[in-house]
């Protein structure tokens, strides 16, 4: 159980973030939890995301991705906002911001205006398409990406597109651009130099997407299929649930024949053999799918861990939340909060043996720590005297 108080490996970095909705607030939400201060700027009306349903005047899905900031609220339309940001800027390692490509320079806050009076200044621009080219300037969100990068016709197998129902654009652009985020700060205690670092929602999806689904594509002499690859990833159904694993080799297969009692396809030519099977997937579940279909889910789950076989019980969020794996990873943690009780995160991934990261600080009330920063920014300007 992770101390609330303990300090990750980023302590001691100050970000402040300008940013809305997913992608950059996600980023932000990645180096809280690795223990920087991340100073979160919002205008009198606050995040967009704060108006979902929450709990108590705190939105859930404001809180899943703005866990462990302070709140600053800033009216940057005017020059007093403007020269707060500017202040707590100065103090800062990171500035981190998604607004369309122009916004924040004509308001001074662009990274070649800020790097004037901070130098060792690591700015993080995330920006839709980019921030030059012929779409530049167009407004985008997540679905829209996600038609662009072309995985939704695989989502929909031989039906129509589908696109996967999440945002899962901005949240791999955010664990992108922590990743760059971070390597920036080693860059800079290398050499003591700050920079501007860009990233896209179009460039994270693709380099997210695209390995796989690039290999018919890879050696342009070679003529790519005339349909798509096998699809490895199909349920089957029980009697009172789904399961789901992959049976790519040769022991698997063999074992999961005979866990379902179907040892007479041990040595079926259409299967036996990983250069038979993978193409014809969707033919074994289906010659197996009234085997399956008898069992119950903890059933085949018995028969699949006597096995040795990669399999599990395709689960809802309760389902995983329970799941004994899973609380004793803790990847769901909880929060005891005084004013809003018990509040779930998904923990961060990474386990830290000297440094641990925290998830288990609550996302900030709008302005919640406005006047505490103004106080800080007031301290400062007294110790440069």
């Amino acid at each position: 159980m992770a101390d609330p108080m303990a300090k990750g490996p980023c302590d001691g970095v100050r970000v402040i973030e300008i940013a809305r909705y997913v992608a950059a607030p996600f980023c932000g939400q990645l180096l809280a939890d690795l223990g920087a201060d991340v100073i979160k700027i919002e205008d009198p009306g606050g995040d967009l995301m704060r108006n979902a349903a929450g709990y108590k005047g705190l939105a859930a899905s404001f809180e899943q991705f703005n866990r462990g900031k302070r709140s600053f609220v800033a009216d940057l339309r005017t020059p007093q906002g403007v020269d707060a940001v500017r202040r707590l800027i100065d103090s800062a390692d990171i500035v981190l911001e998604n607004y369309r490509p122009g916004v924040l320079e004509k308001m001074g806050l662009g990274y070649e205006s800020l790097r004037v009076t901070n130098p060792r200044l690591i700015y993080l621009k995330v920006s839709g398409y980019g921030e030059s080219g012929p779409k530049a300037d167009q407004p985008v969100f997540d679905q829209v990406i996600q038609g662009v990068v072309g995985f939704m016709p695989v989502q929909g197998e031989d039906g129509p597109a589908k696109a996967i129902n999440t945002y899962v654009v901005d949240k791999v652009t955010a664990i992108f651009t922590s990743h760059a985020a971070l390597a920036a700060l080693l860059h800079r205690e290398r050499t003591g130099e700050g920079q501007k670092v860009s990233t896209n929602l179009l460039d994270s999806y693709a380099a997210y997407m695209l390995p796989e689904m690039l290999n018919p594509y890879t050696f342009a002499e070679v003529e790519p299929p005339a349909r798509g690859g096998v699809n490895m990833f199909r349920a089957l159904s029980t009697a009172d649930g789904q399961v789901i694993g992959l049976l790519l080799l040769d022991n698997h297969y063999r074992g999961f024949c005979k866990a379902i009692g179907r040892d007479d396809l041990i040595d079926d030519p259409r299967f036996a053999g990983f250069a038979a099977r993978v193409p014809n997937l969707e033919l074994l579940y289906k010659t197996v799918a009234a085997d399956v279909g008898r069992m119950t889910t903890a059933d085949f789950i018995a028969r699949a861990v006597a096995q040795d076989l990669p399999f599990s019980k395709v689960n809802d969020v309760v389902d995983l939340m329970q799941d004994p794996q899973a609380r004793h990873n803790e990847t769901v943690v909880e929060i005891e909060d005084p004013e809003f009780g018990v509040i779930r995160h998904a923990n961060h991934p990474a386990t830290f043996e000297r440094s641990p990261a925290n998830a288990k600080r609550r996302a900030p009330k709008l302005g919640e720590h406005t006047d505490e920063l103004l106080a800080e920014l007031q301290q400062r300007a007294a110790a440069a005297e």
